[in-house]
């Protein structure tokens, strides 16, 4: 059965990763980057800070940056460290299909680690789940549809397959979920 899956994960990682032009290694390689979501955050503080206030806009702040914390800390050390899965580009079985984008003059096949589950994906999903709780549905699709490009964006440049990216989204929802209540019955607390 899990074999069965893992060979679906990488047929489609492959198709998925096979859409390359010049223009779209160019765009992808950017909202790959740690800096893409920047503008999102800028835009995130302001947002919670006028809904709220100083205050209470701080204190989600911080919930903020406490869910993307718990979710990179769980993507990270724990998943990949339990199920130590290659990163498509190092997979000796695909390895060679694979489409890395070339970086400085070599193969960029992102870092000799496991990829599962994608701690891009949790952390966007995360913060993105937290945040439009605060907000409002509309800012939280926003949000949804900046994680799912990050998302993408890692199958495309070759260092993730689907499942490491829906693992990661899902993971990202549910503690960006428990934080925001977490947070949201502790404002209530202390009105």
């Amino acid at each position: 059965m899990i074999e069965w899956l893992e060979n679906i994960d990488r047929i489609l990682f492959l198709w998925l990763n096979g859409f390359h032009n010049d223009f779209f290694d160019a765009f992808f390689w950017c909202v790959t980057s740690k800096y893409f979501g920047l503008p999102f955050y800028a835009i995130v503080i302001w947002m919670l800070i006028r809904k709220y206030g100083w205050k209470t806009g701080a204190i989600l702040i911080v919930g903020a940056i406490l869910s993307v914390a718990l979710s990179d800390l769980s993507s990270n050390h724990l998943f990949k460290n339990i199920f130590l899965r290659y990163r498509p580009g190092y997979n000796l079985e695909i390895g060679d299909q694979v489409h890395n984008l070339i970086v400085e003059g070599a193969r960029y096949r992102g870092k000799i680690d496991a990829s599962f589950l994608s701690a891009h994906a949790a952390n966007m999903f995360a913060i993105a789940t937290f945040v439009g709780f605060s907000l409002n549905r509309k800012v939280l699709w926003i949000g949804f549809l900046v994680a799912a490009l990050i998302g993408y964006s890692r199958i495309y440049i070759g260092v993730h397959y689907p499942a490491d990216i829906c693992c990661g989204s899902i993971l990202g929802l549910f503690l960006g979920w428990l934080m925001y209540r977490f947070f949201s019955n502790l404002l209530t607390l202390s009105k």
